[in-house]
C-alpha cells in the first residue's frame, strides 16, 4: 500500500519544505542555484539504475545546510540527514559527497523499502508535472526535472513489473 513518507509540504517563493516519514521536516532554498528536486531525482537514479551505494547532496536553507546521504542496501533505501558545520555559500557545488567530512550531528535517518521509496517520491512529484502543479512549481521553484522525473518513473515502473504489479505504478491507484 502506498504510504506517505515522502512529501513536498510547500513550495513558495525559492522555499521547499520536504518531509521525511512521519515528523521529519527538510526547509531548502534555491538562493544558490543550487536545483534540490533535480539533484535529489538524480541521485535516486544513480543509487536504482547504476547501483550506486551511497550519494550525497545539500539541503541549503540560508545560511546554514544540512547534507543527506542516500544510502541504497538491495531492498531498503536509508536516508540520513545531518548537520553541515558550513554555511550553505561554503560548500564546494561540485563536489556534495567531499561535503560529508564536515558533516555534523546526524539528525534523523529514515529506512524504507526500494519500491515504496520509489512510489512515494514519483507519486509527490507527479503532482507538479502538468497544469497549475507546473505553473505553481515553476513559479516558486524553477524549471521542474522532467527528464529526470521520467527516467525515475521508468525505474518505478519496471520495478513494479518484478513485483507483479503489471499495469502501472503501485502508487498511481491512490492519485
Amino acid at each position: 500500500m502506498y504510504n506517505q513518507w515522502f512529501k513536498i509540504r510547500k513550495l513558495m517563493y525559492g522555499w521547499m519544505i520536504i518531509g521525511i516519514g512521519e515528523d521529519h521536516l527538510i526547509e531548502a532554498s534555491d538562493f544558490l542555484g543550487y536545483d534540490l528536486p533535480k539533484k535529489f531525482l538524480e541521485k535516486m537514479i544513480r543509487l536504482i539504475r547504476h547501483k550506486s551505494i551511497e550519494e550525497w547532496l545539500y539541503y541549503q536553507n540560508e545560511p546554514g545546510a544540512c547534507i543527506m546521504c542516500i544510502e541504497n542496501t538491495d531492498e531498503t533505501i536509508c536516508f540520513s540527514l545531518y548537520e553541515s558545520k558550513k554555511d550553505s555559500d561554503e560548500l564546494d557545488p561540485y563536489d556534495e559527497r567531499k561535503e560529508w567530512q564536515s558533516c555534523g550531528n546526524k539528525i534523523f535517518s529514515y529506512d524504507v523499502k526500494i519500491n515504496d521509496a520509489l512510489d512515494g517520491i514519483v507519486a509527490e512529484f507527479s503532482l507538479y508535472e502538468n497544469g497549475n502543479g507546473r505553473k505553481m512549481y515553476e513559479k516558486h521553484w524553477g524549471d521542474f526535472p522532467q527528464e529526470e522525473y521520467d527516467e525515475l518513473k521508468k525505474i518505478a515502473s519496471e520495478i513494479n513489473k518484478n513485483c507483479g504489479r503489471y499495469d502501472k505504478l503501485f502508487c498511481m491507484t491512490y492519485l
